[in-house]
């Protein structure tokens, strides 16, 4: 890659040149507010190309190189959110949520998302975050709640499609998590009413020991006949059901007939989005047993859920190798 003295300067991964450098497969190469990929030679066209040469247009210059520094550099870290026993206010497990730095900073997760679905680099970033928690939960040395907690893993919607889904999953299954947790996959909400194939993938996970939890589920197109259809292990009420719960009859009916349907299917319901005491006691008085939001607990990194120092975390952890801390 030349650049012939341009006015606004050409970047190559984020980088202004001074003059030229060379471009590999994957790079990212921008002038002034173009942005573009490098793709293997002949990807669209179907001719033989260079493939320093054939670049694929991206819109949103400064989302790519974030994202390209996010997979490349793994730069990924989990944090955790507690899932609490509303009846007794004892932790029952956490999610792991997924989250990004470049050098710039913090990284708005579904800028990041929307970018890599247009690159095709959504699954390689969902097993990033995915990577990123299994690897903290399995060092152990932040990790001070008692053994046989949930612990509850993201999906990507379009992972359905990629053929190697469950082998991914079912290596999580034969994983060392296993001997410290209970593991349960979050299934997105929009695949509920594919039931042939939730029932099908629901038995392959609980084959490989892995919970079925259906997210956000009461929005959308969530529908009762589906939920007993094919039934969850776990059934997340979208926080849009809970926000304003004391004071909305509809939505009260609605979680009622919810939660009395799970009673009868075995099904655990948890409320996400509790962010007020009167929440938490409307879901209490209408039988729901696990919640998780802001009033029990905000997403934080394992050292900070357990109190750990900072200057006693190991070098492999993500927050030392990042620069996140300071020990």
């Amino acid at each position: 890659m030349v650049d012939h003295q341009s006015r606004n300067g050409t970047f190559v991964n984020g980088q202004r040149i001074a003059d030229r450098a060379p471009v590999r497969v994957g790079d990212v190469i921008h002038f002034a507010t173009h942005g573009y990929e490098v793709v293997p030679g002949g990807a669209n066209s179907g001719e033989s190309m260079d493939p320093t040469v054939h670049a694929e247009s991206i819109s949103d210059v400064q989302g790519l190189v974030d994202l390209l520094h996010v997979i490349k550099d793994q730069r990924t870290f989990p944090h955790f959110q507690p899932i609490v026993d509303l009846q007794s206010g004892n932790v029952a497990g956490y999610e792991a949520l997924g989250r990004a730095a470049t050098l710039r900073g913090s990284v708005e997760l579904s800028k990041l998302f929307r970018v890599a679905e247009q690159t095709h680099d959504d699954l390689a970033l969902s097993g990033r975050f995915r990577e990123s928690a299994r690897a903290c939960t399995e060092c152990r040395h932040c990790w001070t709640c008692p053994d046989g907690v949930t612990l509850f893993l993201n999906i990507h919607p379009s992972e359905i499609r990629d053929p190697a889904f469950m082998t991914t999953l079912e290596d999580l299954g034969r994983s060392e998590l296993t001997r410290w947790y209970r593991l349960a996959v979050e299934l997105p909400e929009k695949w509920v009413s594919k039931t042939d194939q939730i029932r099908e993938l629901s038995a392959k996970l609980r084959g490989a020991g892995i919970a079925v939890a259906y997210d956000d589920f009461g929005v959308g197109q969530s529908r009762l006949p589906d939920l007993m259809t094919a039934p969850p292990d776990f059934l997340k009420l979208d926080r849009q059901l809970i926000t304003g719960l004391p004071h909305n009859r509809v939505a009260q009916d609605l979680v009622r007939a919810l939660a009395s349907a799970c009673a009868d299917l075995g099904a655990t319901v948890l409320a996400e989005g509790i962010e007020l005491e009167e929440e938490r006691t409307a879901c209490l008085d209408m039988g729901i047993p696990l919640g998780q939001g802001f009033l029990l607990g905000r997403p934080e990194p394992a050292y900070a859920l357990f109190d750990t120092p900072v200057d006693t975390l190991v070098d492999s952890c993500p927050f030392v190798k990042l620069n996140l801390v300071t020990r």
